[in-house]
Parts: structure tokens; C-alpha cells; sequence
């Protein structure tokens, strides 16, 4: 699965930005468009770490015996 990370903080300064700039209908990307696999990014987390790397689930195995609150 890939996914696209940007900062919140640049996202917030781009929707200001064009916000003032705005003349019109116009269509901005603020994403980041360098896609990195999700198993990417925990990997890249977890170099400094000592633990080392996790296993991890998928969703539905991971949650299929989770009861969920009413």
C-alpha cells in the first residue's frame, strides 16, 4: 500500500496561500506526490530505534477478533 506523507504544517501553509491568491476556480496539489510504501515509512521509523522491526497484521486479521464499542 502506498501512500503520499506531507507535513500538516506545509498543507496548512498551501490551503492559506491559496486562499489569498485565489482570483478564480483554480486547482492546487499541496500533496507531497512522492508516494512511500506504508512498511517503508515503520522501517525508516524504526532505524534509530534498538527494538528493531515489529510484525505487523493485516487489518482484517489484526482486528477480526476485536470486539467493537456500541
Amino acid at each position: 500500500m502506498m501512500r503520499d506523507f506531507t507535513y500538516i504544517d506545509d498543507i496548512v501553509d498551501g490551503v492559506v496561500a491559496a486562499m489569498n491568491k485565489c482570483t478564480g476556480f483554480h486547482l492546487y496539489n499541496l500533496g507531497e506526490s512522492r508516494p512511500i510504501s506504508v512498511n517503508d515509512l515503520i522501517a525508516e521509523i524504526e532505524k534509530p530505534s534498538a527494538k528493531g522491526r515489529q510484525k505487523y497484521l493485516p487489518l482484517s486479521q489484526a482486528t477480526s477478533n476485536v470486539p467493537l464499542p456500541m
